[in-house]
């Protein structure tokens, strides 16, 4: 019985930590190429600035 439940915990703390580890490692991808595509490409900087300031008006009214 506490074999089983040590096993079914050690496999949902490695799942756990694995997608951790893929959210952190995909938000630093983008933390990198953001910049180098946002010179890159013209109007990108303009339309990413869009894209933050509306995620952060509608967090901003989801709080209230």
């Amino acid at each position: 019985w506490l074999h089983g439940l040590l096993i079914s915990f050690c496999l949902f703390f490695l799942s756990l930590c694995s997608i951790i580890s893929l959210h952190l490692s995909l938000l630093i991808t983008s933390l990198v190429a953001l910049p180098f595509a946002i010179f890159a490409t013209q109007g990108l900087d303009s339309a990413f600035l869009c894209v933050c300031f509306v995620s952060f008006e509608h967090c901003l009214w989801s709080q209230a």
